[in-house]
């Protein structure tokens, strides 16, 4: 059972991120609303019990505070990914499950009323290090962000469009930096998306069995013109979902999100995974390990991670 569903309702967007995983396929897109209501019932229906509204910039949509009525209508849980540079958001009544997570990069624009801190909810700072990271500057940022309020989350990630091999020492020191900072400024840090053991290995970064590990039930992607998606990482269509004003059986939509992760599982093996003694125990490679954009000379060259 797929734990939640990603759903972009508009691939069109208010700022032009350099590093925006969705800018190759980024379009002028707006889902529909009736059609956006078939597939929340479609997928509470089936008993998924989590929706992420993602884009393109999710509050761009003109019908975006209806839709957000919606998903409360069917889903136990809501969560908004957005940059906060919209008014819009202001129209999103989060409930005590819902959530809002704010792309860091726009911290700058942060305050009580962007972050809405007199609504129920959670909300989470997206925080991206690259190899160009301040750590200082960054972690100030932060504080700052998060003296505003209390119970505002700090997820640190890394940049899925880089190869993240090429600047190994430089990003991984930059995290160990800011993990450390976060954690003597009494700010709790977590970790969002799959990091490879292999990069992992070797530093001090803290390492959860479950960090480096992508699991068929956190897939699942439905973009603004209604395709299937592996996840967000991934831009390649899978199958639409809609045949004609029906929806396809959802037996169909897990089998295709099965074959992709398991085309992708067969990608990272033959890579290098398949040498490595931790594979399926602490880590199946994650989705920077199936990008093209990384090989196997790219991991050896830059770690010592123990093969076979």
């Amino acid at each position: 059972m797929l734990e939640s569903i990603r759903v972009y309702l508009t691939e069109n967007c208010n700022a032009n991120c350099s590093n925006c995983f969705n800018r190759n396929s980024r379009g002028k897109s707006n889902m529909d609303l009736d059609k956006f209501e078939k597939l929340c019932v479609y997928f509470k229906d089936n008993s998924v019990p989590k929706i992420k509204i993602m884009g393109g910039e999710p509050t761009l949509h003109p019908d975006f505070a209806q839709m957000m009525k919606i998903a409360q209508k069917h889903f136990k849980g809501v969560s908004v990914f957005t940059n906060g540079l919209c008014n819009n958001l202001q129209n999103f009544k989060p409930r005590k499950k819902d959530g809002i997570v704010y792309n860091f990069k726009f911290s700058k624009k942060l305050t009580k009323e962007t972050l809405m801190l007199d609504k129920k909810g959670a909300r989470s700072l997206e925080v991206q290090i690259s190899e160009k990271t301040n750590a200082v500057k960054l972690v100030e940022d932060i504080k700052r962000v998060v003296a505003l309020g209390d119970n505002i989350k700090v997820n640190l990630t890394l940049d899925c469009t880089e190869n993240i091999f090429l600047h190994r020492k430089e990003i991984a020191t930059i995290y160990e930096n800011v993990w450390n900072m976060l954690t003597e400024a009494k700010i709790n840090p977590h970790k969002d998306h799959i990091v490879p053991l292999c990069f992992l290995y070797g530093t001090k970064i803290p390492v959860f069995d479950t960090f480096s590990k992508c699991r068929l039930e956190c897939t699942g992607l439905i973009d603004a013109d209604y395709n299937l998606r592996h996840c967000n990482q991934f831009s390649d269509h899978l199958i639409n979902l809609f045949d004609g004003d029906k929806i396809i059986p959802y037996k169909i939509l897990t089998n295709y999100l099965q074959a992709k992760h398991l085309e992708l599982q067969n990608i990272i093996l033959n890579k290098i995974c398949k040498d490595c003694v931790f594979y399926e125990t602490h880590c199946n490679g994650g989705c920077y390990i199936a990008k093209d954009n990384i090989s196997r000379e790219d991991i050896l060259r830059n770690t010592d991670f123990p093969l076979k």
